[in-house]
């Protein structure tokens, strides 16, 4: 896959963002995905009420938040090769990340995305998928197998 063709049918500048999904997701699955995310990756993760900040993702919180036990509210920034990947923890069961295309500028900075991606597959044991924003049907690119797919996207 050239970068020309990737800056036009994936990070096309719209002023919209892209998601990254994992669906069916479960507590075990979103343990997984922190552990990794904190032991390979430069982490932000700002609580809203309070402004604190912390290094690492604290998943305990995430789940005392889904379960009513906390109302603090907290969202992650993980930087990936310098594209940062954003992760608000709406639900338990869809791992849902977004990302701006204006930061994948190289086919560098797209191979290091798809690592990202590869990696949290492999680890997960499911199909990782990068989508136009709000429209998780619309699979611009999936990390599956240990391979990436580009189903929508031909050369």
């Amino acid at each position: 896959m050239n970068w020309e063709h990737l800056a036009r049918t994936v990070y096309y500048r719209d002023g919209s963002l892209r998601d990254i999904f994992v669906f069916n997701t479960n507590r075990d699955d979103w343990a997984k995905w922190a552990k990794l995310v904190n032991s390979e990756y430069s982490v932000e993760y700002k609580y809203y009420d309070t402004d604190k900040t912390e290094t690492a993702i604290d998943i305990a919180n995430v789940f005392a938040v889904w379960d009513g036990l906390s109302e603090q509210y907290a969202r992650a920034s993980i930087n990936v090769g310098g594209c940062i990947v954003n992760c608000f923890f709406f639900i338990e069961d869809e791992l849902d990340n977004d990302i701006a295309p204006k930061e994948i500028h190289t086919i560098e900075g797209h191979n290091t995305l798809m690592h990202y991606l590869l990696q949290v597959s492999t680890l997960l044991q499911k199909p990782v998928v990068l989508t136009p924003e709000l429209t998780p049907e619309e699979i611009l690119l999936m990390a599956v197998n240990g391979q990436i797919q580009y189903p929508k996207v031909s050369p």
